[in-house]
């Protein structure tokens, strides 16, 4: 790593860190801070890591430290604030409240600062206020997102209505060796994360967090990349798909996990 040019060291990092390899990402990030102490994408890239590792106080201090270089920073604004419960004595609402009023400001900008300033004004049990902030923000985010109802509607529609092709072989009931993928589905907040740490508490049980090797394997069969889990393309492109080889590739994908 001494030797690894600056932007691939940090993208090394960035990648271990989608991994859950935070350590071996902060050991990277740590020799990029050595080599520019006062850039504030590291200093943020780490206080992340370090949060993601529960070292809270170090992480607000670089978190800190990148907004006082870079307050124009916007994510780095609510990853300070959730750092720990803001106070009275100790807040950040009045930076949040001059950058927000600064003119033409980003959508995207808007969003960052104004889900900080909601979660800030909700610590401080200004609810009325919080809720216009988070207003704020919501319509903010709303504005930057291309969603339209009627292509969730017809992804689903394209999901109910799937079969495989004529002469297409279904898919092997045979028990591959070695460990048994468990499969846990449902909406955000519908208490699936609570779940996976449930069953993880049995000794035989590995959770290995939220993953995207089976969306991976999908686009591999189907030669679609697409930006989400999964799209109409690639249930258009998986009638025909050899269903064993994608269940065989993400067995082997995860399999470093275990």
């Amino acid at each position: 790593s001494a030797r690894m040019p600056q932007a691939l060291l940090v993208g090394f990092a960035a990648q271990l860190s989608y991994l859950g390899e935070q350590s071996r990402a902060l050991e990277l990030l740590d020799v990029a801070r050595q080599r520019e102490p006062d850039n504030a994408s590291i200093l943020l890239a780490r206080s992340q890591v370090l949060a993601y590792l529960g070292r809270l106080d170090e992480a607000e201090q670089d978190a800190l430290a990148c907004l006082a270089r870079s307050p124009g920073m916007w994510r780095g604004w609510p990853l300070l604030v959730g750092l720990r419960k803001q106070t009275r004595e100790l807040n950040h609402v009045a930076p949040l409240r001059r950058l927000l009023s600064q003119p033409q400001l980003p959508s995207e900008a808007i969003a960052e600062l104004g889900f900080a300033l909601h979660k800030s004004l909700d610590d401080l049990g200004e609810y009325d206020k919080a809720w216009s902030a988070l207003e704020m923000a919501c319509l903010a985010k709303r504005s930057t997102l291309k969603y339209r109802t009627q292509d969730t509607v017809d992804l689903a529609d394209a999901l109910l209505s799937y079969r495989l092709a004529p002469g297409q072989a279904p898919v092997s009931a045979t028990q591959a060796a070695g460990p048994t993928p468990i499969f846990i589905v449902g909406m955000h907040r519908s208490g699936t994360t609570l779940l996976e740490q449930l069953l993880q508490g049995h000794s035989d049980v590995r959770g290995l967090g939220e993953l995207y090797d089976f969306t991976c394997q999908m686009r591999q069969a189907t030669g679609h990349h697409c930006r989400g889990v999964i799209d109409n393309e690639i249930v258009r492109l998986a009638i025909g798909v050899d269903f064993d080889a994608v269940g065989r590739g993400y067995l082997e994908g995860v399999a470093w996990r275990l």
